[in-house]
Formats: C-alpha cells, sequence, structure tokens
C-alpha cells in the first residue's frame, strides 16, 4: 500500500480471505480428518447466522485497517491500537461480558489519554486515517467477543481451521459485494505494475493465513481481552521495525504518549489479574491472598 501504485483495500483483504478459503480446503483434501463441525439441523441456522456476523465484522475489520494504514505510517497505526484492550473492556461491559471496575476504568482512562498524545505528535497526521483506525479496532473488538462466545460455544464441533474455514466465504462475499460498487468498476493495473504487486500480496496471503489461524488458537485457549492486551508487545516490536525497515519517523511526544500507554496497559493487566484472582477465590469459598496466575 505504501511502496507500490496498488491502493485497492478491497482487492487486497477480498484476496486475502479468497485465500484463506483455498487453503483451509486444500488442508481438508490433503487430511480429511481435519474437518469437523456436525451441527444438529436445529443448530445449523443459529451457528451459521454467528459466523456470518463474525465474517460482516471481519470485512469491516479488514477494509478499515487497510484504508487507514494507506494514509498513516506504521507506527502511528501501532500507537493507536493501543487503544485495542480499552475498546474491547468498553464493548465487553456494554454486552455483560466485562464487569464495572474504577480501578480498571482508569487505567483505561490512562491508555486512552497515552494515546492521543501519541497521535497528536505525529508528523503524519491524519484525521480520516485515525478514525478509520478506530472504527477496525472497534469491529475488530466486536468480532473477537463474538468469535470468543462462538468458539466456547461450539468447543468440541470446532477449532481453528475450521473456524477460518467458515468465515472467510463469508467475508469474501461481503467484500467482493462491496468492492464491486466502490472499487473494482475502477481498478486501474498495468502488466509491468503486475510483476511487482502480485509477488507482494501473494507472500501477504499466506502470512495473513498463518495470523488468522494462531489468532483464533489463541481466542480458544484464552479470551478476546488476552489477545488484544497482548497484542501491545506485538505493536512495540511492529513499531521498531517501521522505523528501521520503513524510515518512519517517531517523534518525542509520541514516544512519550505511547510510553504512558503502555504504562497503563500494565496497570490494566494487574487490575485485572487481581479482579479475576477475587472471582475465583469467590467461586471457591477461599479467603486469603489471591492464588490466581
Amino acid at each position: 500500500l505504501s511502496n507500490t501504485k496498488f491502493r485497492y483495500i478491497f482487492a487486497l483483504a477480498l484476496a486475502h480471505m479468497f485465500r484463506a478459503s483455498v487453503l483451509c480446503h486444500g488442508l481438508f483434501l490433503l487430511r480429511p480428518s481435519l474437518k469437523q463441525g456436525d451441527f444438529s439441523a436445529q443448530e445449523s441456522p443459529y451457528v451459521f447466522l454467528r459466523f456470518c456476523v463474525i465474517a460482516g465484522l471481519f470485512a469491516a475489520s479488514l477494509t478499515s485497517a487497510n484504508a487507514a494504514i494507506a494514509r498513516l505510517d506504521v507506527a502511528s497505526v501501532q500507537m493507536i491500537k493501543a487503544l485495542h484492550p480499552a475498546i474491547i473492556y468498553l464493548l465487553g461491559m456494554t454486552c455483560g461480558v466485562e464487569r464495572m471496575s474504577w480501578s480498571m476504568c482508569a487505567c483505561i482512562t490512562i491508555i486512552c489519554g497515552g494515546v492521543m498524545v501519541a497521535v497528536q505528535g505525529a508528523i503524519m497526521f491524519d484525521p480520516a486515517g485515525v478514525c478509520l483506525q478506530l472504527l477496525a479496532l472497534v469491529a475488530d473488538g466486536m468480532r473477537f467477543l463474538y468469535l470468543q462466545a462462538t468458539m466456547q460455544a461450539c468447543k468440541d464441533a470446532l477449532d481453528p481451521i475450521n473456524v477460518l474455514e467458515r468465515v472467510s466465504p463469508l467475508a469474501s462475499a461481503f467484500l467482493w459485494t462491496a468492492g464491486s460498487i466502490v472499487e473494482f468498476p475502477n481498478m486501474r493495473l498495468g502488466l509491468s505494475e503486475l510483476y511487482t504487486i502480485v509477488p507482494l500480496v501473494v507472500g501477504s496471503c499466506f502470512l495473513a493465513f498463518g495470523l488468522n489461524l494462531s489468532s483464533y488458537a489463541y481466542i480458544q485457549a484464552t479470551s478476546a481481552l488476552t489477545m488484544g492486551v497482548s497484542g501491545i508487545f506485538r505493536d512495540v516490536l511492529l513499531i521498531g521495525l517501521s522505523v528501521s525497515y520503513f524510515g518512519s519517523t517517531v517523534t518525542r511526544k509520541q514516544c512519550a504518549g505511547y510510553a504512558t500507554a503502555i504504562a497503563g496497559t500494565i496497570a490494566y493487566l494487574k487490575c485485572r489479574d487481581r479482579h479475576l484472582c477475587k472471582e475465583k477465590n469467590q467461586s471457591t469459598g477461599i479467603n486469603g491472598p489471591c492464588t490466581h496466575a
């Protein structure tokens, strides 16, 4: 998106989803035993509807994130992603998955304040890009929560590769419909440009496939909130790579704001761990110091 003339966000997202669907079916052909998910006639419409919602949110998240990264530098995008735990926590409270806690809300406020300072200190500040990235985070947060609930409800019938096999064709359908209206009629790429773009797109498709599989496995083993919080360490790594590889410029104001957001995230982790300890002790009738790890 930044080093070539390829600016087609729907086409890129569609390529990722289509390739994921093809790879999943290829794995099922090689190992038929991987195929799972035999639902009853009563459960099938309900499960299908769940996957339609997940796929729609996934398509919205992909296109918004691609559009944002076309407007902002990589470092700024990763700094905005520090809001991911805050967004998931707020969405979780709205859905009744998370409980209200003033201490965790205080940590969330610190994270939000740090990200605001980091975004304002960016050299390539684009309000539209910031809004698109925030939209991507909200859609992704809702997708993670809905995906967590679906995978836990169908724990015996679904594993990550079967989830991806169901989500990717549905997301492709959403992306194809939207792209046919918004983007595909105006696509213009020369033959010489394709030689440069196709290897990059194919490579990113394989990386996206591995990312999606590992993300689903991680959510199934932990939770959507843990996924969002642990992503902060990946973002720190990507900021360093964006500076060294892409030549992104990070200002002191950005560093100060992002450091504040990380401090808020660490405090948030400790507060959440303390609350989980109390809930566990209350459920087991244990009195005394927390033993939750």
